[in-house]
């Protein structure tokens, strides 16, 4: 990205307008000069939402103009190669449509109405900064006046004017000149359908998409590639009559403006051409060409030789099959071996056509172009030839068959012999040979694992016996299909995958034992799935709570538990380090009636777990939780994710058990002050029911957090941009907190006053303490001096508090500086401290002893290993 000139206020002569530099971001002031040069606030304008510092308009403009143009006209942007090879060969008739349509939704497809929404917004934003006379004397264009509109106001918009026409022209020039639009036809129905199709398989290897994570591990080029991809589905989508942005871009969220920014990256490293019309001409007259052609082979194809017979068998159906494909593509033969190295060996007469015996093509040659052996191309010759009034019924081995679809290889550089071959033997294959899971499998293993092998390779590096992966299928138990010892199976092998150490093999170069374990995870569940052993969530209350209904989670469950309860028995040593804990066992664990059917009747049912069931199986983990500490901790939040209600299925799944631990945190930082309805905020009262009864000994603290940005699934309190930060989160009494949510249209302006003012406490809580020292002056001339930039507006943050609140808090921060924790607690939230705090430091005591007792130990690892290395305090000093 372009370094631009940051604004400093210092160095402006006159008025100008900045605009925040990330391309879509909206937020633009007026600078003005510093009176005196040195004083002043807002030296370095910032952006309110990025926290950036701002850059001119008319220094910005230009490049996302640049940027927008290079996406728009990009060479990458016209039909994709492979794409167009398959409409040839698929579609010949309907080519020039599809390039024509094509084209002429690029730049739609590629985002050009969003980029005019945004100048129009630019424009009116920028004429906002200006006073109503300014705006006349632009309009007039009147000169004689320099005091009225700054030089560089009126060059800032020039700007806007000059590259939004810029647009403009390059939109109506690929209106008028690129595009055609009396040769624009309507696609075909299957053609319609094989797009959608062909969008389905490049989102599904779209890296960007699929892992938005490492979009900057890869190289620049790379990263094109994957845009270019989207943007292409986007003008296919168009084509399609269908909104460019998709469900999946949506989700990745790659909005259109960030695809401006990396483009702006291409243009200015020269990765990006644009395009022109002989470029378009080209591809149509390809298109023209391949008709042509088809017409010219149209004229040497016979019809079909062998017709089908419904009442044949599949072998003999791909026999004829593969026969009269090599009559359709004989062209295709005769082309192929004159120009490729990897001769055949054809014996061609005539240049056009391959070798017959009484009008038929030779058995040598069908042998040579199938890669099978002269006798079996023979064999079936002469039985197709037999006159018969019966059906036939031939038959193909399994090393024939083979032979061929490694043969076919060789037809890879000939795009129409091999996707043709391809369709006929992977139909075949699907029907024939119904996919096995143990292959699957295999095949998964050797993808990831150097050396390789088979189903008694896999069995060993289980730690298996050699027929443990064949046995597989048999292995059903004396209940039969649907008992317990069924399922057990795919479990229990399951169980045994997750076990495998990464030490123990030798992985592929950047190839990850995690990716492999969740690959051979899902692997089985859809194996169970297509048995219709796992039945979709039925209706019920406990189904309404549930996000996945294919009840995956159920089976996440399971398997982790397994995990976990085998890692146990492990831990303890001696003779349990080959122990495994298997699916009977878990069912036994978790029934009340130790029932080893519990979960197969649960899967068959389909039914999640019960609360209470779910509460048993954690109280289980939790037994032996310090043996296995991290196996335990994720099954057990996997469970609590699976009987939550749906309203806390939102948020961060550790977020509710770090309410009492964040309660604590925040009335530190804020001690005790609603910044919102300027009041403190009450200790915990004891519980009144609807007909007015106490409960004994139940506090409640109506206290929420409130999220600023309203990322639920954000669980720590500061943000860090750049050398500064934000709060996230704060404390709210309940009533402020629904004030808060009550005007949208003012939430923003909220939000940065709320933000504005935590991060003013936190600077005044890092004042040490010196006794005697005049605090209560200092504070008062901070909170009654201390102003922010809210909504664009000069702000003094604290002018609606009265003296006797401000006056409480410096109270409460001496206290603060002077008491221990647990003294300043019993003066202003005792019940808080007695009733929710305490607690919580009697169990994360429990938790460090590794006593059994602890309630929740899953809680305080995730606690101490993750959350106090995250939640990082930020450093101020305060002047």
């Amino acid at each position: 990205m372009k370094v631009y000139t940051s604004v400093l206020r210092k160095s402006v002569g006159e008025d100008r307008v900045a605009i925040c530099p990330i391309f879509g971001c909206q937020f633009m002031i007026r600078v003005k000069p510093l009176k005196f040069r040195f004083l002043g606030f807002g030296k370095h304008p910032k952006c309110k939402k990025h926290r950036i510092p701002l850059v001119y308009v008319d220094e910005r403009i230009g490049d996302f103009v640049d940027a927008a143009l290079a996406c728009f006209f990009d060479k990458a942007g016209l039909p994709p190669s492979e794409l167009l090879e398959d409409i040839k060969s698929k579609f010949p008739d309907e080519v020039t449509s599809f390039v024509e349509g094509w084209v002429y939704c690029i730049t739609v497809g590629r985002g050009s109405p969003i980029v005019s929404r945004y100048m129009d917004a630019i424009s009116n934003a920028y004429l906002k900064q200006l006073t109503k006379k300014q705006i006349k004397a632009l309009k007039k264009g009147d000169d004689s006046k320099p005091n009225l509109v700054n030089k560089t106001i009126k060059n800032g918009m020039d700007e806007i004017t000059i590259q939004y026409t810029r647009i403009l022209k390059h939109l109506r020039a690929h209106s008028e000149v690129l595009t055609e639009h009396q040769k624009l036809q309507a696609l075909s129905k299957k053609l319609q359908n094989y797009l959608k199709d062909w969008q389905k398989g490049v989102l599904k290897h779209n890296e960007i998409i699929n892992s938005p994570e490492n979009k900057h591990e890869m190289a620049l080029e790379e990263i094109k590639s994957n845009y270019d991809q989207i943007l292409n589905i986007g003008t296919c989508r168009c084509l399609l009559g269908l909104n460019p942005e998709s469900k999946e871009i949506k989700k990745a969220k790659i909005t259109a403006f960030d695809r401006f920014s990396s483009y702006h990256e291409f243009y200015n490293e020269g990765l990006t051409m644009k395009f022109t019309k002989s470029d378009i001409k080209r591809q149509e007259k390809q298109s023209e060409d391949i008709r042509v052609l088809n017409k010219d082979k149209q004229k040497h194809n016979k019809k079909k030789l062998y017709n089908d017979n419904k009442n044949e068998n599949l072998d003999t159906k791909l026999i004829k099959s593969l026969i009269n494909l090599i009559y359709e593509c004989e062209c295709e033969f005769v082309e192929f071996e004159k120009s490729s190295t990897s001769k055949l060996n054809l014996n061609i007469t005539g240049g056009i056509s391959l070798r017959r015996f009484k009008k038929r093509i030779v058995a040598s040659e069908i042998s040579k172009i199938l890669g099978i052996s002269l006798d079996t191309a023979k064999r079936w010759s002469h039985e197709l030839e037999l006159s018969r009034n019966s059906p036939i019924k031939m038959d193909i081995h399994r090393t024939t068959f083979k032979k061929m679809c490694e043969h076919i290889e060789i037809f890879s550089i000939h795009s129409k012999i091999y996707n043709s071959f391809l369709e006929v033997l992977s139909d075949y294959r699907k029907r024939k040979y119904a996919t096995d899971f143990r292959d699957e499998l295999v095949t998964i293993f050797n993808k990831y694992i150097k050396g390789g092998g088979g189903r008694s390779w896999l069995s060993k590096i289980l730690g298996k016996s050699r027929a443990y992966i064949d046995d597989l299928e048999i292995r059903r138990g004396n209940s039969g299909k649907e008992g317990p010892e069924h399922y057990a199976k795919y479990f229990n092998l399951l169980t045994n995958i997750h076990l495998v150490k990464k030490g123990n093999l030798e992985f592929k170069e950047r190839f990850k034992i995690r990716d492999l374990k969740a690959e051979s995870h899902n692997c089985i569940f859809r194996e169970m799935k297509k048995r219709e052993m796992i039945k979709e969530l039925c209706e019920s209350r406990y189904s309404k709570r549930m996000v996945n209904l294919s009840n995956k989670e159920l089976f996440d469950i399971v398997v982790s538990s397994q995990l976990a309860f085998t890692k146990m028995e492990r831990g303890k040593g001696g003779q349990n380090v080959d122990y495994i804990f298997k699916y009977t066992d878990l069912s036994r664990k978790i029934s009340l009636t130790k029932s080893r059917d519990f979960f197969t009747g649960k899967f068959r049912n389909g039914f999640p777990l019960a609360k209470a069931e779910g509460r048993r199986l954690i109280n289980e983990l939790r037994k032996g939780f310090f043996i296995a500490p991290k196996a335990c901790h994720d099954v057990i939040y996997k469970i609590k994710t699976h009987i939550s209600n749906p309203r806390w299925r939102t948020y961060e799944k550790h977020f509710n058990d770090l309410r009492g631990i964040q309660r604590k945190e925040l009335l530190d930082l804020s001690l005790g002050l609603n910044i919102f309805d300027e009041t403190f905020l009450k200790d915990a009262c004891p519980f009144v029911t609807k007909d007015g009864h106490i409960i004994d000994g139940t506090y409640v603290l109506y206290l929420t957090r409130h999220h600023l940005d309203e990322d639920q699934k954000y669980y720590l309190i500061f943000d860090y941009i750049d050398n500064d930060f934000i709060f996230k989160i704060i404390l709210l009494a309940s009533k402020s907190h629904w004030k808060v949510h009550g005007n949208k249209k003012d939430y923003n302006r909220k939000k940065e006053l709320l933000n504005a003012r935590m991060k003013h406490l936190y600077k005044l809580l890092q004042y040490s303490y010196i006794p005697n020292k005049a605090y209560s002056k200092i504070f008062k001339s901070e909170f009654n001096n201390k102003t922010e930039i809210i909504d664009g507006q000069d702000v003094r943050i604290w002018s609606d508090f009265s003296e006797i609140i401000i006056d409480n808090w410096i109270e409460r921060w001496q206290a603060r500086k002077t008491l221990s924790d647990k003294e300043f607690y019993e003066i202003y939230y005792p019940n808080f401290y007695r009733e929710h705090y305490e607690p919580l430091l009697r169990d994360m005591k429990l938790f460090k002893n590794k006593a059994n007792n602890c309630e929740r130990p899953e809680f305080w690892y995730w606690y101490f290993t993750h959350y106090l290395k995250k939640n990082i305090y930020p450093s101020i000093n305060p002047q």
